[in-house]
C-alpha cells in the first residue's frame, strides 16, 4: 500500500497553525499601535479600513487553511477504516487520500506565505524588528513548505489527473 499521507498532513496542519497564529499577531499589533501610519485615513489602527480589510483576509485565510485540513483529514480517517477491506478498497482510498493531502499542502502553504506576508502590511517596517520576532511566521511557513516542496506535488497531481499517473509511492505522499 502506497505511504499514507500522514507526516504531509502534520505539516499541512501545521502550516494551517501558523496562519491562525499570524491573525491573532496582526490583531495584537493594531490594538498595541499607539498610532498608525502618518498616511492612514484613520487616527487610530483599529479604525484603519485597510488594516480591518487585511485582518479580514487573514482570517479568511485561517479559515479556508483549516477547513481544507479538516476536509483532507478526513481521508485519513477514511484510510484507517479501510484496514481489513481489501487491497483493492485500500489502494483506492490510500490514492483519494494522498491526493486530498497533496492538494491541501499546496493551497495552505500558499496561504501561510501569503498571511505571514500580510502582517508586514499591518506592522509595517517594525514588524521586521528582531526583538518583536514576527518574521518567524514567514521563516516557518517557508521551512514547512520546503519540505517535499510543492512543485513536485502540484506535478504529480497533474500528471495523475491529465494521464492518470499514480502518485509515487515513496515520500510523503
Amino acid at each position: 500500500m502506497p505511504h499514507a499521507p500522514y507526516i504531509t498532513m502534520t505539516q499541512t496542519g501545521v502550516n494551517a497553525g501558523i496562519i491562525r497564529s499570524v491573525l491573532r499577531d496582526a490583531t495584537n499589533l493594531i490594538h498595541k499601535r499607539p498610532r498608525t501610519f502618518y498616511h492612514a485615513v484613520a487616527e487610530q489602527a483599529a479604525d484603519d479600513p485597510l488594516l480591518q480589510q487585511t485582518v479580514g483576509q487573514l482570517s479568511a485565510n485561517a479559515f479556508a487553511a483549516e477547513s481544507i485540513v479538516l476536509a483532507a483529514a478526513d481521508g485519513l480517517d477514511r484510510l484507517t477504516a479501510a484496514k481489513g477491506q481489501g487491497e483493492e478498497a485500500e489502494l483506492a482510498i490510500a490514492l483519494a487520500t494522498s491526493l486530498s493531502a497533496a492538494k491541501a499542502k499546496l493551497i495552505v502553504d500558499d496561504l501561510a506565505l501569503r498571511s505571514a506576508t500580510l502582517l508586514f502590511e499591518v506592522g509595517g517596517a517594525s514588524t521586521t524588528k528582531k526583538s518583536s520576532n514576527l518574521d518567524r511566521h514567514w521563516r516557518n511557513a517557508r521551512t514547512l513548505a520546503s519540505h517535499n516542496p510543492g512543485h513536485f506535488k502540484a506535478r504529480a497531481v497533474g500528471d495523475y489527473e491529465i494521464n492518470g499517473t499514480p502518485l509515487p509511492q515513496r515520500g510523503f505522499f
